[in-house]
This record gives structure tokens, sequence and C-alpha cells, in this order.
């Protein structure tokens, strides 16, 4: 029996040793906000001094009509379904015939089958408040989760993870792989808000491992989306760039070491990281109807290792 409460502890212990390290995005975002605060600032005064009545030009801006979101259709939410359940079944039929071969294997060297867990200890999303609904069951694990994303001062991004925990059953060190599926069928957008000085909103969509030990340790990072929207200044119409998100993508790590006894947790992650300069925002939506986060469960494979 998994003691979830513990290794939720030791999860927030190895992120507090060892926090993520920040995107580049996110530097980037922070300094060019602080150029373009400085520059409005003088075209602002400038434009005072001059006697221009900018709330005047605001009002006479008139309100915009916002965008309509994008949503994934019935179709393609069942196209996504039928190729997550293929390339799942693809991969148990590797892990037994993997498991077949250790069992008839003649070797020097003991090596333990491969063992898949079909169901994650647990999920966590950060920020609190963006799981709208998950589901822990053999091979039907996901999340639901929507997110708005501002320069509100709070983290610059938002993440939902399905945690696996594996224990060494021997007394000796041994090897392992690590190898998973993830599956994303949702919606998420970058807007640039109009307004006196425009704006530049950056959404990124990575998924990838974290490795938690003494330290946390992220690992098989793939960007599936990458999203950049301009407005330009003087109120002039806000831009939005969205994306339909429809992918699978297998996530895998090797080596590790367990030492004998020892526990390992893995998490396969999402992470939604946006920077936003201006008025702007980043929408992320797998809550609707047909979308949602899928991990259907998690591969260990014990490999000899011979420590010198």
């Amino acid at each position: 029996m998994v003691d979830v409460d513990r290794i939720k502890a030791q999860v927030a212990a190895a992120r507090a040793a060892r926090p993520r390290e920040p995107l580049l995005l996110s530097g980037i975002g922070r300094r060019e906000t602080r150029s373009n605060e400085h520059a409005a600032a003088l075209l602002r005064s400038h434009l005072e001094k001059t006697g221009l009545d900018l709330q005047a030009l605001e009002r006479a801006a008139g309100s915009e009509t916002p965008p309509t979101p994008l949503k994934p259709s019935p179709e393609a939410a069942q196209a996504h379904a039928r190729r997550l359940a293929r390339a799942a079944k693809v991969r148990r039929g590797l892990v037994q015939a993997a498991r077949a071969a250790t069992e008839r294997a003649d070797r020097a060297l003991p090596l333990l089958p491969p063992a898949e867990i079909v169901q994650p200890a647990f999920i966590f999303a950060r920020p609190a408040g963006m799981l709208v609904q998950d589901n822990l069951a053999s091979d039907d694990n996901w999340a639901q989760i929507e997110f708005k994303g501002t320069d509100g001062g709070g983290p610059p991004g938002c993440s939902v993870g399905f945690f696996y925990v594996w224990t060494n059953p021997t007394q000796d060190a041994i090897g392992l792989s690590v190898d998973t599926l993830m599956g994303l069928v949702g919606f998420c957008s970058a807007t640039a808000k109009r307004s006196f000085t425009g704006g530049i909103a950056d959404l990124i969509v990575t998924v990838g491992l974290a490795i938690y030990e003494a330290e946390v340790l992220f690992v098989a990072r793939n960007d599936v989306v990458e999203l950049r929207a301009l407005s330009f200044p003087l109120w002039l119409n806000s831009q939005t760039n969205p994306a339909i998100v429809d992918t699978l993508i297998d996530l895998s790590y090797d080596p590790l070491a367990v030492s004998g006894g020892g526990t390992i947790v893995v998490e396969a992650e999402v992470y939604f990281v946006y920077s936003n300069i201006g008025d702007a925002e980043g929408v992320v939506d797998f809550a609707g109807d047909f979308s949602r986060i899928t991990n259907p469960n998690m591969t260990f494979t014990p490999k000899p290792i011979i420590l010198t």
C-alpha cells in the first residue's frame, strides 16, 4: 500500500531542494516587460504634455467582440481515443514479450521482469483550483484542467502530473528505465489585448518526466505547442493565436539506479508556461466535453548494473 501523504511530502521536499529551472521564455518575458513599461511611461508622459486626451481615445476605440474559442470535435476526440488505445495495446504487447523473454532467459545475472503500473498513486495539479475533474482506474487515468494566466504576480505557469511509485524488491542496486504514454486533447491560446502600449503573449505546452529522489530531475522534455500573439499600440485590435492540441507522446528515460529496497517516484507531467507583456493572457482549456489529459500507465523495466 502506497503512503500517498508520505510521497507527497517527499515530492514537496525534492522540489524545494531543486526548484524547477526557469524556462527562457519567462526570463525574457520579465525583461521585456520592464523595458515595455518604461517605454510606455515615457510615451504616455509625452502625449499628455501635448494635451492629447488619452481616455477619449480609449473610449472612441469602442468594445471588441471576443473570438469564439476553438473546441475539439466529438469526431476528433473519438479518433484520438482510438489512437491512444492502439498505442497502449502495442506498448502492452512489448511489455508482455519482454516479461516472457526474461522468464525464459538463462542469465548469469538474474533480471526482474518489467513492471507495468496501470494506475498512478495520485494526480496533482498546480496551482490549486485548476483541476476540474480527474479519474484513477486501471489503464484509464486522466485529468481535466482549465487555467487563465496573466502576469498577476503568480507563477508563470501551471501543470498537472501523474505520480507513480516503484520499489526495488531486491537488496541489490538495480538499473531501471521508465516509459509512459501521454495523450492530450484540448485547446489553448495566447491573447495580446488591445491597449495604449500594445502587448505580447507567449504560451508553451511541454510534457516530460520528473524523477524524485533526494532532488528532482526533469528529463524527457518535449515541447508540444508554442504560441505567440502581438497587439499594436493605441488601442488597435487585440490579437489571439489559438490552437487545438491533439497529440500522443511517448516519454522514456534510462538509466536510473535504485538502491536495494529503495523507492523511486516518477511524475508524468504536462506543463504550461506563459509570459505576458502588457495586457495579455494565456488560456489553457482541457476541461470541455471532449477534452482531457490522459496517462494510461507507466512501465518500469529493471536492468542489471555492475557497481565498481
